[in-house]
C-alpha cells in the first residue's frame, strides 16, 4: 500500500517545497504535539522519535525525565516543551529536519545525567533566524542551550 498524500495548508514562509508536502513523521509529531495542546498538558515534555515522529503519549513533567524513560535510546529522539499553541504540520517538519541536521553534525543533544537532559537548539522566533541556524549547522557551529 503507497503513502496517500493529505493535503494541509502551509504556513506562510514555508521552506518545504510545495509539490512533495510534509512527510508523516512530521504529520505524527504534530498530532501528538496537538494532543498534549488539547488536553492541557502546558509546560511538560514529550519525547518524538526522529525516524517517525511517534511518541510514547507520555507528557513528562520535565526534558530530564522524557530523556531518561526512552531507555538508552535517547539519541533517536528530540523533545519538545508544550506551549499553549498549535504545532502546524510546517512547524512539526523544521523541528523534526532541524534535530536530525544536529545528530547528523554529531551535536550531543542528550545526556541523561546532566541537570536539564542535555542542551537543546535554542527555538528560533523569525524565518530569518530559522535560516541562519540551518546554516549554522551547516557549519558545524550550533547555539545551544542547557535546560535546567
Amino acid at each position: 500500500m503507497s503513502d496517500v498524500p493529505v493535503l494541509t495548508r502551509h504556513d506562510q514562509g514555508c521552506q518545504h517545497p510545495r509539490a512533495i508536502g510534509h512527510s508523516d513523521a512530521a504529520r505524527r509529531a504534530s498530532d501528538a504535539y496537538n494532543l498534549h495542546v488539547a488536553a492541557r498538558s502546558f509546560g511538560t515534555w514529550i519525547a518524538i522519535a526522529l525516524h517517525d515522529g511517534s511518541t510514547d503519549g507520555t507528557p513528562y513533567h520535565s526534558r530530564k525525565a522524557a530523556v531518561s524513560h526512552q531507555h538508552h535510546n535517547e539519541q533517536w529522539y528530540c523533545y519538545a516543551r508544550i506551549m499553549p499553541h498549535a504545532m502546524t504540520v510546517c512547524a512539526a517538519e523544521s523541528f523534526l529536519r532541524m534535530h536530525r541536521m544536529a545528530y547528523d553534525a554529531g551535536f550531543r543533544m542528550t545526556d541523561p545525567e546532566a541537570r536539564g537532559g542535555g542542551n537543546a537548539i535554542i527555538p528560533r522566533i523569525s524565518n530569518e533566524e530559522h535560516s541562519a541556524q540551518l546554516s549554522a549547522l551547516a557549519s558545524r557551529v550550533l547555539p545551544l542551550q542547557r535546560i535546567s
